[in-house]
């Protein structure tokens, strides 16, 4: 084995016939001159120093044997570590008593050998107690329960003491395990015993309500002794973990966020805290509770438990919010739009404010019947008003008051003093005046726009084709059914078909057949109602649910024919070269045919025989259509239906003519109420009805209409109205309004011609269109009237201020003395006069007086609606500025500067 040296240590028999102890080294020598290998062997009598060995052995099996026989009368175990090897070694008695190898190798990885069955934490206790040794630290403790078999859990408590060699490299630790589980168990008992004294402690501090127990450890709340508290009201309390208790259905929304601050707060080991939370009892009644917890702590100072306890407020709750009502502020929000507190038996509003419901503008005893209404009609969208209008009935009120309903809610869509549209959160709270048995109506109305916005966004885009903004084909199938279980009228379903995809992605690029697509789309959205439903179905698909219009299928096909050759309008290509064109099949709803499965079949089958024949056209299904040997006419895509209210081959190119400066033209017969919506190219509005009474098209009109010219239109532009005129012989009629486009209010002009039809029915042309020069006109009407206003009196000079956009423009200061420039930025010259020619103790009154939010604020807050003005003090000497509304719209400002003595 190229081994150099062997030493070898054995016993033989001497000379003398006894024992003796040798040893022989054996050694690899080489012989120069032959080149053979040789072997050296000395041998030697070691005697005395194998006597010496085994009285070294001797002496430590005895101290072993001491330090055993020691350690077992102090009920003490050594086991034996090997640091390299990691082996863990363990006296042979303790071994057989746990059923477990006197060595362990690899150790603590193999921890499964050992007979004992480890809690959940304890091999991550032992795995750092091994980890410490083997880092080399010099000693080390940990406590373990063990579950031996047969047995109950016990207690060890293990140290250890590391050895180190020569170059103090860790090699053996000696480890102590110590059986401390009467320690551990007496020391149980007494936390036991303090605890319970705290328990009782605290539930003297909480008498008189009913108490849970919380184990924070365990996160768990139980129910206490029922023999010393009340009865628990609030079983969402007890027998649930926090998160089963906040995620439950009985505590209410609104309270859940107090109470998942009280757990974490327990969690945190706050001593004590109250909250008040609004649930549902186990009766199945709304009621508000005071909670109050109370938090100890252990002897290493971490969180223990906790009890709480709580007891019905409810009555002195609803006394203290009506309190609240009463004097918090009416502005304490960007948010807050206006409060009002009204008595139910007096109809009487005691008191109101905020950016909608402004107190100075009421008379003196004003009913809240009468806000009401005002409410309703200037602020509420159509679809909001019948809600609304029960909101405010004091009958509806007293009513659910009485059986037992204290708390309203409604979201309503908003039209704001600025004419923008949002939403409003009104909240109505019915309290019963402690003093006099009078039941008050705290309203309450706050902004949710952003809210509300998000919400609408979220589900519109899960709804919504993400291509188009169209409806999915789920989300339009599934109001389609709903349409057709709940609409006592018959409906109409049309598939609609882009033409030749392929070809345009082919021959075009993608590109421009989505751009196709989208056009599509934008079409159908401008050319139906806001009650129909329009979906995309599919690549180059699309599928139209028109409510109600079986009736009237004449109109109908009128108004496909008008689609589609608005259809044919649209081009794509770079250079717009290829016009696009689409197919149509539709489907008549029947008492054979009421299911989607029904409608969609034939309104497929409609379109497959417009396809196979030639395209660009549309059908209505007919049972022949199911025939094999069914030959399909093509039609003329302009249709001759209904030719006893239109002739319409004849009129089509005269619509089209005038669509270019009116695009919107309606027919009206008066006489007969109803309306046909000819032509509406989708610049005045998105979504029109195409036919119906006359009241239809107001209702859909009005909602874009500015909110002070409402009154003006639907007196000017109902039939009874329209009726009057035509008795005085009026011929033709020309009515302008402000009209919403986007995100701002343009002047339209409406065109009403009168004539009598064959039947000799009262009807009228409405002709609507875009009023540019009216915008003109009143832009110089402004401007004449600054002059004016210049001329005519002694104002040092005028200012025309924009309160949407804070933008001014001065007039008459000539003389430029103070160095105002011409236009700019209101609120930033006020502060530029305030910082240069005001004295500094005045800056401040100055400013608050003169800000443009204060102007507007002091404006919409006055009595009379008629000025403002305030006094200063320059340099020059004093000013006094007024401040007007500049008629016809409240949109702008004029202010005048007159000079004034100093002291005035």
């Amino acid at each position: 084995q190229n081994k150099e040296t062997l030493k070898i240590a054995y016993r033989r028999y001497g000379r003398d016939d006894t024992s003796h102890w040798f040893e022989t080294t054996a050694m690899r020598q080489r012989n120069d001159r032959d080149n053979d290998i040789l072997l050296v062997a000395m041998s030697r009598n070691i005697d005395a120093q194998k006597a010496e060995e085994i009285r070294l052995q001797e002496k430590l099996w005895l101290q072993a044997e001491e330090i055993r026989v020691t350690s077992q009368n102090l009920r003490r175990t050594i086991c034996h570590y090997d640091i390299p090897t990691m082996t863990l070694t363990v006296p042979r008695e303790y071994a057989r008593e746990h059923n477990m190898p006197e060595v362990i190798h690899n150790y603590p990885a193999n921890m499964d050998q050992a007979a004992e069955e480890y809690p959940e934490d304890a091999p991550g206790i032992i795995r750092n107690f091994c980890k410490s040794m083997c880092q080399g630290d010099p000693m080390g403790s940990c406590e373990v329960p063990f579950t031996i078999p047969g047995r109950d859990t016990v207690w060890k408590r293990m140290e250890f003491s590391m050895v180190y060699d020569r170059e103090h490299k860790p090699k053996r630790a000696v480890i102590f395990v110590d059986d401390i589980t009467e320690q551990k168990l007496q020391a149980s008992e007494n936390r036991q015993l303090r605890k319970n004294e705290q328990i009782f402690r605290l539930i003297a501090q909480h008498s008189d309500r009913t108490i849970c127990y919380y184990d924070i450890k365990n996160r768990r709340a139980h129910r206490w002794d029922e023999s010393i508290c009340a009865r628990c009201q609030v079983p969402h309390l007890c027998e649930l973990s926090p998160e089963d208790i906040i995620s439950g259905d009985g505590i209410l929304p609104e309270s859940k966020a107090v109470v998942e601050q009280m757990f974490l707060d327990i969690h945190r080991g706050s001593p004590e805290g109250s909250l008040k939370m609004r649930v549902k009892t186990s009766y199945g009644y709304l009621r508000w509770f005071d909670l109050q917890y109370s938090t100890t702590l252990n002897e290493q100072g971490q969180p223990d438990f906790a009890l709480i306890s709580h007891q019905d407020i409810t009555e002195q709750y609803e006394h203290e919010l009506a309190y609240l009502h009463h004097i918090q502020s009416m502005e304490e929000s960007d948010r807050h739009l206006g409060m009002l507190v009204a008595d139910l038996e007096t109809d009487l509003i005691e008191s109101s404010g905020g950016r909608i419901i402004s107190s100075s503008q009421q008379p003196e005893e004003y009913t809240l019947t009468d806000f009401g209404r005002q409410l309703i009609t200037s602020h509420l969208t159509s679809k909001d008003r019948k809600e609304a209008m029960r909101l405010f009935s004091i009958k509806n009120l007293k009513k659910l008051y009485l059986s037992g309903t204290h708390q309203l809610e409604q979201i309503w869509q908003i039209i704001f003093l600025n004419g923008s549209q949002g939403w409003a959160q009104v909240t109505v709270d019915l309290i019963a005046d402690p003093y006099n048995g009078h039941i008050k109506a705290f309203f309450r109305m706050t902004d949710v726009t952003e809210e509300q916005n998000a919400t609408i966004e979220a589900r519109s885009r899960s709804e919504r084709d993400s291509m188009t903004g169209l409806l999915n084909r789920g989300t339009a199938e599934s109001r389609i059914r709903d349409r057709l279980s709940s609409d006592k009228q018959a409906g109409i379903l049309i598939l609609l078909d882009l033409d030749d995809l392929k070809g345009i992605n082919d021959n075009l690029g993608h590109g421009q057949g989505d751009r196709a697509i989208l056009a599509v789309a934008d079409t159908l959205k401008k050319h139906f109602r806001e009650t129909d439903i329009i979906g995309r179905i599919g690549g180059d698909e699309f599928m139209i649910y028109l409510t109600g219009a079986a009736e009237n299928s004449g109109a109908i096909a009128a108004s496909v024919t008008s689609l589609l050759r608005k259809m044919t309008n649209i081009s794509v290509g770079a250079n717009d070269e290829r016009h696009i064109h689409c197919s149509a099949g539709c489907a008549v709803q029947t008492i054979d045919a009421h299911t989607f499965e029904d409608l969609y079949r034939q309104a497929d089958m409609a379109l497959y025989h417009i396809k196979r024949n030639g395209k660009n056209n549309f059908a209505f299904y007919s049972p022949d259509m199911a025939q094999e040997d069914y030959h399909f006419q093509m039609q003329q895509l302009v249709s001759t239906r209904n030719k006893s209210k239109f002739q319409l081959e004849d009129m089509q190119p005269l619509l089209e003519a005038i669509a270019t400066f009116y695009p919107m033209v309606l027919s009206v017969n008066l006489s007969a109420n109803n309306f046909f919506l000819m032509e509406n190219s989708g610049i005045l509005s998105s979504q029109m009805p195409t036919f119906g009474v006359i009241d239809d098209i107001i209702d859909s009109l009005t909602y874009y209409i500015h909110p002070d010219d409402r009154a003006s239109f639907l007196h000017g532009m109902s039939r009874a109205s329209l009726l009057e005129e035509y008795a005085k012989q009026e011929k033709i009629l020309h009515r302008y309004f402000r009209f919403l486009f986007e995100d701002t209010y343009q002047w339209v002009e409406a065109v009403v011609i009168f004539h009598i039809n064959a039947s000799g029915d009262v009807c009228d042309f409405t002709l609507i269109r875009q009023a540019y020069e009216k915008s003109y006109e009143l832009d110089q009407l402004w401007l004449h009237k600054v002059l004016e206003l210049a001329v005519t009196s002694s104002f040092e000079y005028v200012c025309l201020i924009n309160i949407e956009d804070g933008r001014y423009t001065l007039y008459g200061d000539e003389r430029n003395s103070h160095g105002v420039s011409a236009e700019g930025d209101f609120n930033a010259v006020t502060e530029s006069i305030r910082d240069t020619f005001i004295e500094p103790r005045k800056r401040q009154a100055y400013y608050e007086a003169a800000r443009l939010e204060t102007l507007v604020e002091q404006m919409t807050n006055d009595t009379e609606g008629n000025s403002y003005s305030y006094c200063y003090d320059m340099p020059d000497g004093g000013r006094r500025a007024s401040f007007y509304w500049f008629e016809p719209t409240h949109t702008h400002l004029l202010m005048t500067v007159l000079r004034t003595p100093s002291d005035q």
